[in-house]
């Protein structure tokens, strides 16, 4: 039986990690960190923390992180899960994932900037990867393989009930264990995990949290800028039953 590959495709702050540890959860799923983070920084030169040492660790070159997927795959788990950032592939072809399945992640752009700004303050539109997401799935949107698009919030308000309908649409099996996981640090966590992960190594499952909202008027205007990706994206999404 060949290996399921599940291409997400989420903004950060996403509840992308805690996503992540949930499909890590299934029976025989190998899950991925971001596999072009460090591609991505080399490329952009950009400061984020940990910067030098994902560097060393990462590969920072397309068709070296393609040969790691791939030797990953010739393992054969039975699934394989990606996860990655939408502005870390949107100028990357592909064709590769041209057999994958598509998880596209979204959630709400104030929540999004609110959660990025605690840790990086100067945000733009490309940080949040809101229109590179829309770029890419109006690249994939046509295509046969199985794809959607969810926000996390509608998976917050009903994990189980969520999960299961993603589960039919990509033609996996429903497994309960989805909902839970260990607390803290995992052995996939990517390099970054210290800077980033420090709520989802917090969390065992999904929970429902409210947070207050405190925006600049520079992030209230990225706000402004994102919601036509976002709505438009949110208008296709898995709607809940």
């Amino acid at each position: 039986m060949s290996t399921k590959i599940i291409h997400a495709i989420s903004g950060p702050r996403n509840i992308s990690t805690a996503l992540m540890y949930s499909f890590a959860s299934r029976p025989k799923c190998l899950v991925v960190d971001e596999p072009f983070y460090g591609m991505y920084l080399k490329n952009n030169n950009l400061a984020h923390p940990g910067r030098d040492e994902i560097l060393s660790q990462m590969p920072i070159n397309y068709d070296h992180v393609f040969s790691k997927l791939e030797k990953l795959i010739a393992k054969s788990p039975d699934e394989i899960y990606i996860k990655n950032m939408s502005h870390h592939i949107v100028d990357l072809n592909l064709d590769w994932f041209n057999k994958t399945s598509y998880i596209f992640w979204i959630r709400h752009p104030k929540k999004v900037i609110n959660s990025f700004a605690k840790i990086v303050d100067d945000i733009t539109l490309k940080d949040i990867g809101f229109e590179d997401q829309f770029k890419i799935w109006n690249r994939v949107k046509n295509s046969s393989v199985p794809k959607l698009i969810v926000d996390t919030d509608d998976l917050l308000s009903d994990p189980e009930n969520i999960l299961k309908l993603i589960c039919k649409t990509l033609g996996i099996t429903w497994s309960k264990k989805m909902l839970s996981w260990e607390k803290g640090p995992k052995s996939f966590d990517g390099i970054w995990a210290p800077y980033w992960y420090a709520n989802a190594h917090q969390t065992n499952g999904f929970k429902k949290i409210e947070t207050k909202i405190r925006l600049s008027k520079s992030h209230k205007k990225l706000i402004e800028d994102s919601l036509p990706f976002y709505n438009t994206l949110f208008d296709k999404r898995l709607k809940p039953i």
